[in-house]
């Protein structure tokens, strides 16, 4: 079984400085997605849909500047309704045969709130933290839409639940040209043990990060970042009654980038 979504986010956004300690801001994200789902069901039933969609969302935040070495940031970002719409083909119903017809699946993304913490604690040395609530459980079910004699075969009970996510970090700035960070995340699953599906097997997250930016010139920055995330093995529940086991694995993230301010 496949479940691939790809996203794209252009994210134009406006700051307004009210004072000294008090900044607002606003964007919207306007994202396109392109998703892929797959079921084997045995034999020679399979089922394979392709499709993508533009979408919009919004996104607000306050930053409070308590000193000039301590802030506190609050941001919430809106859920986001996709329509992937596409084709799909497959060979479900054996009095039918084979098929291709055009297909869509409704997925709202969900919305997320963050806050986080700043703090200097000299010219060298700076650590912060966030929390992160994640409102996943507007994710019930996964039921794409083909034609009404073969959609209850399709449909998947997902049932997610509402997570939270806790980092803490360090930034170290080495000289005027590089500065190097670390931290630590706790990621919690969404997902129950009676809930979870050989498709979406998550579980819980430990990250550990690293990274470093180097100023290449008055203009341009290299940023520069390395995750590993440590996942519990976690047991499939009785959405897979075919099957008995666990599910897991470790993840290693690299991360480059170039950024300019003009």
């Amino acid at each position: 079984e496949t479940s691939e979504i790809t996203t794209v986010t252009l994210n134009p956004s406006l700051a307004y400085r009210i004072n000294d300690q008090w900044t607002i801001g606003a964007g919207i994200d306007v994202m396109y997605a392109e998703g892929r789902l797959t079921n084997y069901l045995g034999g020679s039933k399979f089922f394979d849909l392709e499709g993508d969609d533009w979408s919009i969302g919004w996104n607000l935040g306050l930053l409070f500047e308590i000193s000039d070495r301590t802030r506190i940031g609050l941001q919430y970002r809106s859920s986001i309704d996709l329509q992937i719409e596409g084709s799909a083909e497959g060979n479900l119903v054996a009095s039918t045969g084979s098929f291709k017809r055009d297909a869509s699946l409704s997925i709202e993304l969900p919305d997320v709130a963050e806050l986080s913490i700043y703090h200097e604690l000299n010219d060298k040395w700076a650590i912060h933290a966030d929390v992160t609530w994640t409102g996943w459980s507007k994710f019930k079910t996964l039921a794409p839409k083909v034609h009404p004699g073969i959609d209850g075969l399709l449909a998947v009970q997902e049932n997610w639940e509402d997570a939270y996510r806790y980092a803490i970090g360090a930034t170290y700035k080495h000289s005027e040209k590089v500065t190097f960070r670390c931290g630590l995340a706790l990621d919690e699953t969404p997902v129950s043990d009676a809930s979870r599906t050989l498709r979406i097997p998550d579980s819980e997250r430990i990250w550990a990060s690293i990274g470093a930016t180097i100023k290449l010139s008055e203009c341009y920055n290299l940023d520069l970042a390395y995750t590993h995330l440590f996942a519990d093995d976690t047991k499939i529940g009785a959405n897979e009654p075919a099957f008995t086991g666990t599910a897991g694995g470790d993840v290693d993230i690299f991360g480059v980038g170039i950024s300019g301010t003009f």
